[in-house]
């Protein structure tokens, strides 16, 4: 009978607790879309994808890991904005900020981990990181408001005549900075493998 009253008296105490801890609510100025919170890249390279929710934000700063800021200007009729950064080897912790003018009025932070099979020290991601997907069909309307999803020239199998007529270019271009980039990549024959059926290369 004493256990059981014992018992009983930790559930009022443990809603209490749970009452009393703050809520964490969605950002009211922006959302991020891509990357996910601990996501793992095996790319040099990110798209961070935001959405601006906030009429007074006039531009969003993305920041890198080694400090260096970025910016998107906010203009009419548009809501979202992309823009490829380089990683560094190992956890990458970007910041994203809000500004109206120049004075900041929010920002967050998301942390990618840039993985390699090549590099020690660097094979394995810590825990609490994941591949995510982000090029399911959701997230891919978004993309076809300011991009075209469909490859200008070649036929499927094989090279576009022009590296630009890739869908995947424009977002993806700073691979080719990578010394050790190969084929079939290089060819922008990117579908070869990541042909959207949110398998293991659909990221």
């Amino acid at each position: 009978m004493d256990r059981f009253l014992k018992r009983a008296g930790i559930f009022p105490l443990l809603i209490g607790l749970l009452a009393s801890l703050p809520l964490v609510a969605a950002s009211p100025y922006f959302e991020i879309i891509k990357p996910s919170a601990k996501s793992v890249s095996d790319e040099g390279h990110v798209s961070v994808v935001i959405k601006s929710l906030d009429p007074a934000i006039t531009k969003i700063g993305i920041t890198d890991a080694n400090g260096t800021e970025v910016f998107e200007t906010i203009v009419p009729k548009r809501n979202v904005y992309c823009r490829s950064l380089i990683l560094s080897m190992g956890e990458n912790r970007l910041r994203i900020t809000a500004y109206h003018g120049e004075e900041n009025i929010h920002d967050e932070s998301v942390s990618v981990y840039y993985r390699s099979e090549i590099f020690s020290g660097f094979q394995e991601e810590p825990a609490g990181y994941k591949k995510r997907v982000f090029h399911a069909e959701m997230n891919e309307q978004l993309c076809t408001r300011c991009h075209v999803m469909t490859q200008k020239s070649g036929k499927e199998g094989e090279a576009p005549d022009n590296p630009e007529d890739s869908v995947c270019y424009q977002c993806h271009k700073e691979m080719l900075s990578q010394g050790k980039a190969h084929a079939p990549a290089v060819n922008w024959m990117c579908q070869t493998c990541h042909n959207g059926k949110n398998g293991e290369y659909d990221e």
